[in-house]
């Protein structure tokens, strides 16, 4: 996506590394699934990971015809694939499960046909070369760009998963439930409107790579479009979470309102820092970001583990700090 000019052997090269990668990262999880269920304390996590494992292999394959679809500015395209395969993931196969008593397995059959039915359209619409081929100027050229945009990636969905981790190591899972509630509810219109907007941003920054006033106007009026939403959605959302929380949960399920509302002072900062983010990687700065990344992810794991003291509104109050020192750094 962010290369301005692009070969037929930089698209074969790329398909190739996203399947060697995607037999990596599965190959990886399968055999690492009994120490992450050691760690958790949750034996039945064990089959379920090594079910997972899979959908690294076959994702891989629809990688690059997703970019090629990003980089043309594909939006409709992208947003139809992407509606068809959640409404036929977890709208279908994840709700008749459910019904049908599966439990957790609800969710992952839904997440796994959500992906399968996401890569067979990709595959299909997005035509381009599938010859398997390492060309060495071209993977060079890759791994320079694709090496540090894969560590700030990994240092996010640690940062991400971070206070999870440490909720479900030191306080157990029940508290992790109860935090998990509230985080996902904070983090819904979050993803929505953040993925839609990147997806949008970072094609059209790299267009203006080289247009340094563009690019500043294109950034100041995203962040200006983020305030407009976040702060009001930020408001209302503290003051009526009792409501949300009864209304999609129920009664029983007060012990996640506090920590929601924690959680929902960091709105305006958490989508903000995304508009950052599609900057730094449309300017090539992924080692910059990468650095920076990493540094979050420590200072939330760390936050985290002090925030246990009190109880998951600990960890909650840690987390914003955390995402108030990662929007005040420059990216």
């Amino acid at each position: 996506v962010q290369r301005k000019n692009l070969e037929i052997n930089h698209i074969r090269t790329g398909f190739s590394l996203s399947i060697l990668m995607g037999l990596f990262f599965g190959i990886s999880l399968f055999f690492l699934s009994n120490i992450i269920a050691d760690f958790f304390k949750m034996i039945d996590l064990v089959v379920m990971l090594k079910t997972i494992a899979f959908v690294f292999v076959f994702e891989s394959f629809s990688l690059v015809a997703e970019s090629l679809s990003q980089r043309n500015m594909k939006f409709k395209r992208i947003s139809i694939i992407s509606l068809i395969s959640f409404v036929v993931g977890y709208g279908l196969v994840g709700i008749t499960l459910g019904f049908l008593e599966f439990g957790a397995w609800a969710l992952i059959w839904a997440y796994i046909s959500q992906t399968f039915i996401k890569t067979i359209l990709f595959l299909i619409i997005q035509k381009h070369t599938k010859k398997i081929i390492f060309d060495l100027k071209s993977l060079k050229e890759l791994l320079y760009f694709g090496g540090g945009f894969t560590i700030a990636k990994i240092a996010n969905y640690i940062a991400g998963q971070g206070d999870n981790i440490i909720i479900g190591k030191v306080l157990g899972d029940v508290s992790l439930g109860i935090y998990g509630r509230a985080y996902q509810f904070m983090v819904m219109p979050v993803g929505l409107f953040c993925s839609a907007m990147d997806k949008v941003l970072f094609p059209l920054l790299t267009k203006f790579q080289d247009d340094k006033k563009s690019m500043r106007d294109i950034y100041f009026k995203g962040i200006n479009s983020i305030a407009l939403i976040a702060l009001p959605l930020s408001v209302i959302v503290y003051i009526i979470a009792p409501e949300i929380i009864n209304l999609f949960l129920g009664d029983s399920w007060e012990e996640v309102i506090l920590p929601f509302r924690i959680l929902s002072i960091s709105l305006l900062f958490r989508m903000s820092y995304r508009v950052s983010d599609s900057l730094a990687r449309a300017t090539g700065e992924v080692y910059k970001r990468a650095n920076i990344q990493i540094i979050y992810a420590v200072i939330v794991l760390f936050m985290s583990w002090l925030g246990t003291k009190w109880g998951i509104n600990g960890v909650a109050l840690a987390v914003v700090i955390s995402i108030f020192i990662k929007f005040f750094s420059k990216y």
